[in-house]
């Protein structure tokens, strides 16, 4: 038999990697960026249903997550990182993305970031020839003031797997 080739997530968006196939549920879990390409998250295909993929990371988990999954695909290595927030690390239950155990929390790290005063982040979209359009991040430094000049450092990336625009 010939194997047919199907779309099993409609969509505009870039996938990162393939966790996880639950064969038993007919599920795939992926790492995509559905919304903003500089942040990563968990979702599931239904292959029995083909259709948009289910967010399985909750919303208060902002930035880059990424997992590693038990081999019977019900528990996970949650890690979580933003932009100017340590990473943080959990075992957590698929199902409903219940936290079980609490690895690292970083808390001392965070209590020590709350006394700094750190640069923000803003992340944008500039546009190039024939209306691509790619990711940026501006670093502005602390107490900016946008009536004045600042030099400008541009690094440059040129893959999509590759990219350094990212909210971590």
């Amino acid at each position: 038999n010939k194997a047919k080739e199907s779309v099993l997530s409609p969509g505009n968006y870039d996938v990162g990697s393939i966790y996880f196939v639950d064969e038993q549920n007919d599920q795939v879990y992926i790492s995509a960026s559905l919304d903003k390409t500089y942040q990563r998250y968990l979702y599931k295909i239904d292959l029995s249903n083909p259709g948009p993929p289910e967010k399985v990371t909750p919303e208060n988990f902002e930035g880059i997550n990424t997992y590693n999954f038990s081999p019977n695909g019900k528990y996970a290595i949650h890690s979580h990182t933003r932009f100017n927030q340590p990473s943080t690390h959990s075992l957590i239950e698929l199902e409903n993305h219940k936290a079980l155990a609490t690895l690292v929390d970083n808390q001392a790290l965070v209590e020590k970031l709350k006394a700094l005063d750190l640069p923000t982040v803003e992340f944008e979209k500039v546009q190039i020839e024939e209306g691509v359009e790619l990711d940026v991040s501006i670093i502005k430094p602390i107490n900016f003031n946008p009536n004045l000049k600042y030099p400008a450092l541009f690094q440059v990336y040129g893959e999509p797997f590759g990219q350094i625009v990212s909210d971590q």
